[in-house]
């Protein structure tokens, strides 16, 4: 009911993409009032990504990504296409995060109880194993 009346019934998206990152979305019955520029926007991301426009001219198209998150690992796609030519690139982003030291605390039992090993540790990604 949202949808913008222009493009009612004319839209699909792919559900069994989504979850491989790909959210293209097919325009139908394409007219040629559709023609134009057009921008994918994801509410993940909104005011965590910056472009370097002064670097445009010189060819670099860099993306950061600002307060990265353990949700936002996984592969990217860079696609570059104009009017000669079409390139794209993937980028793998593996999030981390430091730990503090792990406390080890021994819980001295009496004789033949069972004996308590607690480790604490905080912070840090991904979430810490014990083994």
């Amino acid at each position: 009911s949202l949808q913008n009346e222009t493009y009612r019934n004319r839209t699909q998206l792919f559900p069994e993409q989504l979850s491989v990152g790909n959210a293209s979305l097919r325009l139908k019955q394409v007219r040629g009032e559709d023609e134009g520029w057009y921008t994918c926007a994801n509410e993940t991301y909104r005011n965590r990504t910056q472009l370097f426009p002064e670097q445009l001219s010189v060819g670099n198209a860099s993306l950061r990504l600002k307060q990265v998150r353990g949700e936002d690992e996984g592969w990217y796609t860079c696609a570059v296409t104009n009017q000669v030519e079409s390139t794209q690139g993937d980028v793998r982003l593996i999030v981390a995060a430091p730990y503090s030291e792990p406390q080890l605390a021994i819980g001295l039992p009496r004789p033949g109880d069972h004996v308590t090993l607690t480790v604490r540790v905080a912070g840090g990604y991904p979430r810490p194993t014990l083994l």
